[in-house]
């Protein structure tokens, strides 16, 4: 499939004469779509008059590559595919971001159960929320996150009000831009069904903590 894709793509300019570089590229993704184990900088070697042209179909090869394996990802029928060795760059299996994309994909039609924030703790609740240190498992990053708390009498429930506070104070803080305001990345339900939304951690003391450092509340009291 792969030799069969670079053969067409050789002779992509109609009538014209063969190029030496794409016959060559050629017969490089043949050997490799027979299963032999070639290395493309061992390959560019014994091709010197070819090299800077082999390395550009190369580049363009792996392009095409990454877009197909993108695609195969979206349809759920990706996997590991023969890829030729690329020398220094050489990579094995699936390609890094396959495993993302194919959550991302399972999330999109509603077949995931993998949350993609993972609670790592309380830092601090109030009367209406509770805020989190999570995980991002996406982008790879710690955050806060605030989630509403139940306010009814029946367990879990929230009044109406509640969650309007919560959406309006999620809104408003979204539409500003300050360097001494947090911003808000996300809103959205959990796992549980609770709204939340996230923002940047912030690393720091709490007021009260800082006012017990500096002696404030002794004076004041």
């Amino acid at each position: 499939m792969q030799a069969e894709g670079a053969l067409s793509f050789a002779a992509s300019g109609g009538d014209r004469p063969p190029n030496p570089a794409e016959e060559a590229f050629a017969s490089y993704l043949d050997l490799a779509e027979r299963g032999e184990r070639v290395d493309f900088d061992s390959f560019c070697r014994a091709h010197p008059a070819l090299v800077a042209e082999l390395r550009r179909l190369h580049g363009h090869w792996v392009q095409v590559q990454s877009v197909v394996e993108r695609l195969a990802v979206s349809r759920g029928d990706a996997g590991s595919r023969a890829v030729p060795s690329g020398g220094a760059a050489e990579r094995e299996g699936p390609w890094p971001g396959a495993a993302l994309l194919e959550r991302l994909g399972r999330r999109k039609r509603g077949e995931s159960a993998d949350p993609r924030y993972r609670s790592q703790g309380e830092i601090s609740r109030g009367g209406m929320g509770a805020i989190l240190r999570v995980w991002d498992e996406d982008l790879r990053r710690s955050l806060a996150m605030k989630v509403v708390l139940p306010q009814g009498v029946e367990p879990g429930s929230t009044d109406r009000r509640s969650i309007g506070r919560f959406l309006e104070e999620a809104q408003i803080t979204g539409q500003l831009d300050h360097p001494g305001i947090v911003p808000v990345h996300e809103l959205g339900l959990d796992e549980r069904g609770r709204l939340f939304f996230t923002m940047r951690l912030v690393q720091g003391d709490h007021l009260g903590e800082i006012f017990r450092k500096t002696g404030l509340l002794a004076r004041e009291q």
